[in-house]
């Protein structure tokens, strides 16, 4: 319960309370730590792994604005909704025309549309390792943002869309500089703009994000409880 009020980012201002909550934790009860440090980004490695951007988002607003206005979706309300890696929004936000791709599985979704500088409509497909190629043909057609309710891990009868119509998914897009703006939906608050957009040629949103992409620092901690017997060894 205690780490779950922090959003936990890699390099986020919320990961490293969380450490330093597990640090001071384990120190009281006694069992002994030891912390490691690694930089994020930049061509930093752990091992063989390069590391990820660091990333942390502030808030968000999705407001549809034509054909009439009303709030879809705020990162307040659901911290969900910011997929990792998504940049900020110039200050004040950006007005998005709408399109509908449909699942955006493949390019004859974006055939005969015209969706540079727009946003993106992106239905669930129930493909459950399909988000990254989705997002790359996006952004490969021009797509300015993405606005999706993708739920990933679907299985029948418990997870699927349809029985999950007000999850929203945390998704995430690839760690880098450059990607389109995105946001992840309910299927209902989707569901409205997919109304909106079948509704006016000239359907549009205004999206704006407050998110930082950095190269920083992370930590891990390592605990030890008690001492494994000889020979052994616990990774």
């Amino acid at each position: 319960a205690e780490l779950g009020q922090w959003f936990r980012s890699p390099g986020s201002s919320g990961y490293h309370a969380a450490i330093d909550y597990v640090l001071s934790a384990l120190a009281e009860g006694g069992v002994r730590s030891e912390e490691m440090s690694f930089e994020l980004g930049g061509g930093a490695r752990v091992g063989d792994e390069e590391t990820p951007l660091g990333w942390e988002p502030r808030s968000a607003e999705l407001h549809l604005v034509r054909p009439k206005a009303a709030k879809v979706a705020t990162y307040e309300g659901t911290t969900s909704a910011i997929p990792w890696w998504t940049p900020p929004t110039p200050a004040g936000g950006v007005e998005l025309g709408l399109v509908d791709v449909g699942t955006g599985l493949s390019d004859e979704d974006y055939a005969g549309r015209d969706v540079s500088g727009r946003a993106v409509l992106v239905a669930d497909s129930a493909e459950n390792f399909a988000w990254l190629d989705i997002v790359d043909r996006a952004e490969r057609h021009g797509a300015a943002a993405i606005l999706t309710d993708y739920l990933l891990y679907q299985f029948e009868p418990w997870r699927t869309r349809a029985s999950l119509q007000e999850a929203v998914q945390q998704l995430r897009l690839r760690p880098k500089h450059g990607n389109p703006w995105a946001m992840s939906l309910s299927a209902t608050a989707f569901q409205q703009l997919l109304a909106a957009a079948a509704a006016a040629p000239g359907a549009a949103v205004r999206l704006e994000i407050d998110s930082a992409l950095f190269e920083g620092t992370s930590r891990s901690v390592l605990a030890t409880v008690g001492d494994a017997p000889p020979g052994e060894r616990h990774i």
